[in-house]
């Protein structure tokens, strides 16, 4: 078995305060603080969390590495304010630290690991029983440990393992391998990519209503008004298409342009995402649209939250002796060269 070092909380904050490195006008770096990550113990259960060195609200407390979560602060009830002897971090700014352990080949229960289908027209959530030990898991995990699930590079499903049911790369794989080959009943987002043939087969809001469309985080900003059938349908054009047959015209709604869509040609939340997908302003962007293959399953309603049964991980159990769910089809094992050390 191999188990990351579990001393995590003994090293301080890269050796380094916020206050010793300054900005030219002498205020301490703010991309310091935002790029910095610290841990602190989770008071109800000893784990450690993580969270970003800007996040942390100033209390009498000494900000390092394994310091003490404030518990009131966290059920939202501290009456000590700043003169609080316990670090306060919003809750929605924590995440917790992922202590990776594999069985073999496996990874233990205790974590989700969200990658994309190799098309990336899925974005999934699953867990980490089902995932083997690749370089690309094991990135995704220090991504996630430094950057909780906000984090630029994109972790996609094995295409070969997927399509061939072998890899031969194996444990030196970048992307991700997953054990079974039907993914439908983990739990998945379908998202929007940026090309004609993709947009061809998402729902578009009706044709009479006007869309109208703030650019998103300019000084200047510029306000376009779109046709309802150049915008696809998502949360926060759905919540713009009610407002504004209420109010039987423009409401009084300040949408915002996608920059995930927009620059990017690709929104890993799909229909689910609060802001406005315009097709005409995706389409004659600079940037490279993203691929994609036409598979009709990808298309269907979204699964619910079941998911399936989970691998058994006692140490006796090597991974081709794994006995699946009836409904699961489990892929070649990896081959694995060498020992792979876990990074944490």
């Amino acid at each position: 078995m191999i188990q990351a070092n579990d001393n995590i909380l003994s090293q301080d904050i890269s050796n380094e305060r916020p206050t010793d490195r300054k900005s030219p006008n002498g205020r301490p770096s703010t991309y310091y603080e935002r790029t910095t990550t610290v841990r602190f113990v989770m008071p109800s259960t000893g784990r450690a969390h993580c969270t970003k060195l800007n996040r942390v609200i100033p209390t009498k407390a000494e900000v390092r590495s394994g310091a003490l979560l404030c518990k009131h602060f966290l059920d939202g009830r501290c009456n000590s304010g700043p003169n609080c002897r316990f670090i306060h971090v919003p809750p929605s700014f924590l995440w917790k630290y992922l202590i990776p352990v594999t069985n073999r080949e496996f990874y233990e229960r205790g974590f989700s690991l969200r990658c994309f289908s190799p098309d990336m027209t899925c974005y999934y959530d699953i867990p980490s029983e089902y995932i083997y030990a690749t370089n690309g898991s094991c990135k995704y995990i220090d991504l996630y440990n430094l950057n909780g699930d906000n984090f630029k590079e994109k972790f996609k499903i094995c295409k070969n393992l997927q399509q061939n049911y072998r890899c031969d790369l194996g444990a030196q794989c970048e992307d991700i391998h997953c054990c079974t080959h039907d993914l439908s009943s983990f739990q998945q987002i379908h998202t929007h990519v940026a090309n004609e043939r993709a947009m061809s087969l998402y729902e578009k809001l009706p044709g009479d209503i006007t869309v109208r469309v703030y650019t998103a985080h300019t000084d200047n900003q510029v306000v376009e008004d779109f046709n309802g059938s150049d915008v696809l349908r998502t949360a926060g054009a759905t919540q713009y298409e009610e407002a504004y047959r209420e109010q039987r015209g423009i409401p009084n709604l300040k949408m915002q342009h996608c920059v995930h869509f927009q620059n990017n040609k690709m929104c890993r939340l799909g229909d689910g995402c609060r802001f406005i997908h315009v097709v005409s302003v995706a389409l004659k962007g600079n940037a490279s649209p993203v691929s994609f293959a036409h598979n009709s399953s990808n298309y269907t309603s979204l699964p619910g939250s079941v998911v399936p049964e989970p691998l058994p991980t006692s140490s006796q159990v090597s991974p081709a002796m794994v006995q699946l769910s009836p409904s699961i089809k489990r892929l070649s094992p990896v081959r694995r060269n060498d020992p792979y050390s876990l990074l944490v």
